[in-house]
């Protein structure tokens, strides 16, 4: 529904531009209709058609830039070694995590978005493991400029997508202050970090300067910290508990590990790192209500993972034995278990036309010239239409993104929808 107000401003407008820290989840969700599905809209294809099109093809995309990005993580860490194998557990393990949530406004806000921020962030974790410098340019003017409007893109995001990107880039340059005789910082690194460090929050402000994080200042303030955690935890499935709580307890014996060895190498301070930052968001997230919080899920993951690889390319015969016996085990399991996810909610979705249904109702409210649409619970029942999650204050999301978009596309004039007990 986001490709009914204006994300494709110019930098430059700042009565717009600069009040939207999220600036690019913006254009990534608007991309499941704009420009492209319009084009197809103006040849006569229906705006329906155009939209499924566009959002099935850029879902893809979304999550194969979420999949490479988490899979060279794991591959710059692994030695560069076993990518192919990498990327299947990663993929495998993110399907879980995410439970077959495929609706485009979440894969554009969240995995898009993630996506992006992780890949943009790589070449700092390539120097971190390797002292080497990334470029993409041998021009240094041309690569200050690609730097700068790749980390911009990366920044104005959602914050589950890069507040985990800026912890980890905090703490990497902790260690890399700590151990400057080892690394020789280029300036690129210090360009490169320095911008993921001031972007990063310059979007946090612009985005709660300009409201938009006013739901969540709102929830804060009606419910408490705890109650808000419970309610998420709740609704983040087991898979995603199981690999919390996993992370938890190897985040605490790593730390107990370190200050037990007095000696922590690049490797080891990047897990501690990369679970700190994952359960930090975590329950970060939850407690301000955010359950969108799959990245930071998988962040722990991506630890979990190495690890498992280590182990089973280690000298310890029978270690190397049971995890690679827990790696192919969990790769048969999970396939099984994701054919599961996608066939439920195959049956579930399949046979709902809630889409036809809502442009019916708009389209018959405007041949009667009534000024909004009011439903009943037994209506939103009959008609199929929970799964749109309507509320009863027509100016609340989605009922205002649902108004404004069969408007754009398929009546003259604005007709606020809600739902209401009132008979």
């Amino acid at each position: 529904m986001s490709s009914v107000y204006d994300s494709f401003y110019m930098p430059y407008d700042t009565t717009i531009g600069w009040q939207r820290g999220r600036h690019f989840a913006d254009l990534f969700m608007s991309l499941s209709m704009r420009p492209f599905g319009e084009m197809l809209v103006a040849l006569g294809v229906s705006p329906i058609r155009a939209f499924n099109i566009f959002a099935s093809f850029f879902t893809l995309v979304f999550y194969g830039m979420f999949f490479i990005g988490s899979s060279v993580f794991i591959w710059l860490c692994n030695g560069k070694q076993q990518f192919k194998t990498i990327f299947i557990l990663v993929s495998l393990v993110f399907l879980l995590i995410i439970n077959g949530r495929f609706d485009y406004v979440t894969t554009g806000a969240y995995i898009g978005s993630a996506g992006i921020a992780l890949l943009v962030f790589l070449p700092i974790l390539y120097f971190f493991m390797y002292k080497k410098v990334f470029l993409l340019s041998s021009n240094i003017y041309l690569q200050s400029g690609l730097l700068f409007f790749l980390v911009y893109m990366a920044s104005f995001q959602t914050e589950p997508s890069t507040l985990p990107i800026f912890g980890l880039t905090l703490l990497l340059s902790f260690y890399m202050y700590w151990r400057r005789d080892n690394f020789g910082i280029s300036c690129f690194t210090y360009y490169h970090m320095g911008l993921f460090l001031i972007l990063v929050p310059t979007a946090f402000v612009l985005t709660m300067i300009s409201g938009r994080g006013q739901t969540q200042v709102g929830v804060m303030e009606k419910t408490t910290l705890f109650g808000n955690m419970m309610h998420v935890f709740k609704e983040i499935n087991a898979f995603s508990i199981f690999v919390v709580s996993v992370g938890l307890l190897y985040f605490i014996y790593l730390v107990v590990y370190c200050i037990k060895h007095a000696k922590i190498t690049e490797i080891l301070y990047l897990k501690i790192a990369a679970l700190f930052v994952g359960l930090l968001g975590v329950v970060g997230f939850a407690c301000i209500k955010v359950p969108g919080v799959w990245f930071e899920v998988m962040l722990i993951a991506l630890v979990l993972i190495l690890t498992l690889l280590e182990i089973a390319n280690g000298d310890n015969i029978v270690k190397a034995w049971c995890s690679n016996f827990l790696l192919v085990g969990f790769v048969f399991c999970a396939i099984l278990q994701n054919v599961n996810i996608f066939e439920r909610n195959f049956i579930k979705y399949y046979n709902l036309n809630t889409q036809d249904t809502l442009i019916s109702l708009f389209q018959h409210a405007e041949t009667n010239n009534l000024k909004e649409i009011v439903l009943t619970p037994q209506d939103v029942e009959t008609m199929l239409l929970s799964f749109q999650r309507l509320s009863d204050d027509e100016r609340a999301w989605p009922n205002r993104d649902i108004s404004a978009w069969m408007q754009r596309y398929y009546v003259r004039t604005y007709i606020p929808i809600r739902v209401s007990n009132e008979k």
